[in-house]
């Protein structure tokens, strides 16, 4: 049964926890797009601390500190450190797609998928249960309306 996996892969499942924690990533981009993160860090003139990104977008700074730190983590901020503080500033890549006043944002996309499809998503086990979407139950819409705002939102996209 197991004669196709390598020895690294019998002795700890790589992928799959790889699989089982990348909602978590998404989770942390999407809430750094929704507070506004991104936008203020591109703004910013110089690298700035947790305690102020967090005064500036009125958020806990233990909270926005853990934030700014996963962010960093998966190489989309970077941070320095100078006299004790952690400094935070936006790679080129947050600030070329993340941050909302770029060209080339996908600011909106984000915010569709954060605040639309993940939701949906949380009810997939239901769905494959049922056999059908599952709208009315994450949004409280009949299914009918949904199906519509679906259609339309993808005309404009």
């Amino acid at each position: 049964m197991a004669e196709h996996l390598s020895q690294s892969e019998l002795d700890y499942p790589f992928k799959l926890l790889e699989y089982f924690n990348g909602f978590r990533v998404s989770k942390v981009i999407f809430s750094a797009c929704e507070l506004g993160v991104f936008d203020l860090l591109l703004k910013a003139p110089e690298p700035v601390s947790a305690q102020h990104v967090a005064q500036e977008l009125s958020c806990s700074e233990d909270g926005m500190e853990r934030l700014l730190d996963a962010l960093v983590g998966i190489e989309i901020l970077e941070v320095e450190t100078k006299d004790g503080t952690a400094l935070y500033s936006s790679s080129d890549v947050a600030n070329l797609y993340l941050a909302e006043g770029s060209g080339k944002s996908l600011h909106d996309m984000i915010m569709y998928q954060s605040q639309t499809i993940y939701p949906l998503w949380n009810n997939m086990a239901d769905a494959v249960r049922e056999g059908k979407n599952q709208n009315e139950k994450t949004f409280g819409l009949p299914s009918e309306i949904s199906s519509k705002l679906c259609t339309d939102q993808r005309r404009r996209c």
